[in-house]
């Protein structure tokens, strides 16, 4: 781990799904505390389903938030089990 920054505080998934459920646009959000007084080059990288996006970004002092986003063709939907029957109905995430 570099030590001019901290490791990522908190992850905040924020998904969009389309309403033809054909598409789902996703913006990985991670909180990540900055060490020193100045600004330090960074990559966010992020896999989900199989694919990879890689963000530039600049880690600066204090705690901030930084995105990458991505965009999933034909994704997996689910539902949680625990909540209702199986019909087949995505969980829209908020």
């Amino acid at each position: 781990m570099d030590e001019r920054f901290g490791p990522a505080d908190q992850f905040v998934p924020l998904a969009e799904l389309s309403a033809d459920l054909q598409k789902d646009s996703v913006r990985a959000r991670l909180f990540v505390e900055g060490l020193t007084n100045k600004t330090v080059a960074a990559e966010l990288t992020v896999t989900l389903d199989s694919k990879t996006v890689t963000q530039r970004v600049s880690i600066k002092p204090g705690l901030n938030p930084y995105e990458a986003h991505i965009e999933i063709d034909s994704p997996r939907l689910w539902w949680q089990s625990v909540m209702a029957v199986n019909t087949g109905t995505p969980c829209n995430l908020p």
